[in-house]
């Protein structure tokens, strides 16, 4: 370890072993904050209007997936269409490749107002 690292810390409230009427934090796992993205992110879902596909859109997601690094995050996007009251769907998972989310990732995802995206743990 070093001075300024940042540390995530995951364990139990208990009772002391000694005095059951004080509690105490009982450390189970740490991780560098770095790593705990990967380790966390199970599943990227992203949400698409149909009416909003257009070039632009494929061309960013295209570019984002194949720069983007092999992890351990399922990929699942959902196409949507609403017409005549009725909300259809289309689910498409990635069921062979799977991506590492990144800040650069999120934040082109996230510049788009077209796509919603969800994380799933």
């Amino acid at each position: 370890m070093e001075l300024g690292w940042f540390l995530f810390l995951s364990g139990k409230m208990k009772n002391k072993w000694n005095n059951p009427e004080e509690l105490e934090y009982k450390i189970d796992d740490i991780k560098l904050l770095t790593k705990v993205r990967d380790d966390l992110i199970k599943e990227l879902h992203l949400k698409i209007n149909i009416d909003d596909i257009n070039s632009e859109i494929i061309d960013t997601l295209e570019k984002d997936l194949k720069n983007s690094k092999k992890g351990n995050c399922h990929l699942k996007i959902t196409i949507v269409s609403n017409e005549n009251g009725k909300t259809l769907s289309l689910d498409m998972i990635s069921r062979e490749k799977k991506i590492s989310i990144d800040d650069n990732f999120l934040k082109s995802i996230e510049n788009n107002s077209s796509i919603e995206y969800f994380i799933s743990k």
